[in-house]
């Protein structure tokens, strides 16, 4: 790989790092107002907005039945109900493991990097371990 693609594919990575994150904070500001107005304002120039609109429109109409899948694999785990912004993020998580093309490795460590910025540390193990476990029961 050439430089210059290196720096294109890391700039491809970064922009849809921004995306999830944005999607994210869209998802749950949904989750907690479910009036209020997704809008992009705001929004970086940077973030892949053919990504995030695909990545929010996907979470916001599959999110029933990703929650019951979350809620399915979590009783199986025994994991203990989790708040609004681990839903989110989980919701995230198997959309893009579900409906997109991505490595889910990759989708897993993008997962762990929202829940360690905007969740708790056991949050963060608790998602963990359950990605892994659904990845590993998808193969």
């Amino acid at each position: 790989m050439s430089f210059a693609a290196s720096i294109q594919f890391m700039k491809t990575n970064i922009a849809k790092t921004k995306a999830r994150e944005r999607a994210l904070i869209h998802l749950y500001q949904e989750a907690v107002d479910r009036d209020s107005d997704i809008l992009e304002e705001n929004m970086d120039s940077d973030i892949d907005l053919e990504f995030f609109q695909r990545l929010l429109s996907e979470a916001l109409k599959n999110q029933e039945g990703i929650r019951q899948e979350i809620n399915l694999e979590s009783s199986k785990a025994k994991f203990k109900g989790q708040n609004k912004i681990d839903q989110a993020i989980l919701t995230l998580a198997l959309v893009e493991i579900n409906f997109f093309d991505e490595n889910p490795s990759i989708v897993i460590n993008e997962s762990l990097e929202l829940a360690k910025k905007y969740s708790t540390i056991e949050s963060k193990n608790i998602i963990h371990s359950f990605l892994d476990k659904y990845v590993g029961g998808k193969k």
